[in-house]
């Protein structure tokens, strides 16, 4: 289940499908929307905190070596997350 679940996040019907412009998510950037879909999705399930301290959370328990030496904002979550057309 997890590993469709994955697969659905990470296709290219899934990522036009709920882009609100052509041009949102193009960029490799921190927050790809893959990551945004994961990150909004383990918020919904265990929000304790801030929203810095749950992107901190987030990041330090998918471990990703890149990802976790970055810092994620706030801001940077709220744009990324305003980009979802659903």
């Amino acid at each position: 289940m997890l590993r469709n679940l994955t697969t659905k996040i990470h296709s290219t019907e899934f990522l036009e499908n709920h882009r609100k412009k052509s041009t949102d998510f193009t960029r490799n950037r921190t927050l790809t929307f893959p990551s945004l879909i994961s990150l909004i999705s383990f918020m919904l399930n265990a929000l304790n905190g801030s929203i810095q301290a749950e992107l901190v959370r987030f990041f330090n328990i998918i471990d990703d070596s890149y990802l976790s030496t970055k810092s994620v904002s706030t801001a940077a979550f709220c744009k990324a997350r305003v980009k979802l057309s659903h």
